[in-house]
């Protein structure tokens, strides 16, 4: 018996929470990868180095 494969391509999961705000100017943030967060509004980036 042969076993059934499904093509389906994979899509990357974006791991955006709508809670997250920037703390400069209460704008979006996107994620950037690992521990790294871009605003969409101003550009102030944060990032796991930051403290609060």
């Amino acid at each position: 018996m042969e076993s059934e494969q499904k093509d389906e391509a994979v899509e990357p999961v974006l791991r955006e929470l709508s809670w997250m705000e920037c703390d400069a100017c209460g704008g979006p943030l996107r994620v950037l990868g690992h521990c790294k967060y871009l605003c969409v509004r101003c550009g102030f980036l944060r990032t796991c180095m930051d403290t609060i």
